[in-house]
């Protein structure tokens, strides 16, 4: 996925074999930043929706993902091993790490609400609600 691409970008190597060395050995490796901009706003603009996609901004759409750990504050070749508790797509929940709907626990703590401003309702329910 993204982290692989990305931690493959920072270290030159293939992060799959244990053995592998930087290639090209001539080539600087991609910062953590620019690894991490390849992977959403780039990417976005690639497919020419960084309009809609590609960084959290006003009138975009809230497609972020929730992670563990910042791929800024771990070694370049663990970004790939960086859990993702949970992903969100037009401001609703579509991936949670125990895999549990987020209208199973809207009212739990530790899973905290959503903020409005990511085009959320504030509460975490995935389904059409009224309020």
């Amino acid at each position: 996925g993204p982290l692989y691409v990305a931690t493959n970008a920072v270290t030159l190597r293939d992060i799959s074999d244990p053995t592998s060395r930087p290639f090209p050995e001539n080539r600087k490796p991609m910062t953590v930043e620019e690894a991490i901009r390849a992977i959403t706003i780039d990417a976005a603009w690639q497919l020419r929706m960084d309009d809609k996609v590609g960084s959290i901004e006003v009138g975009k759409l809230a497609d972020l993902v929730i992670l563990e750990e910042s791929p800024f504050d771990v070694a370049p070749e663990d970004i790939a091993n960086i859990t993702v508790k949970a992903t969100i797509m037009d401001g609703k929940y579509t991936y949670r790490k125990d895999e549990r709907t987020a209208g199973s626990f809207k009212n739990e703590k530790r899973f905290p609400p959503m903020p409005t401003e990511l085009k959320g309702c504030g509460h975490g329910v995935m389904t059409d609600h009224n309020h």
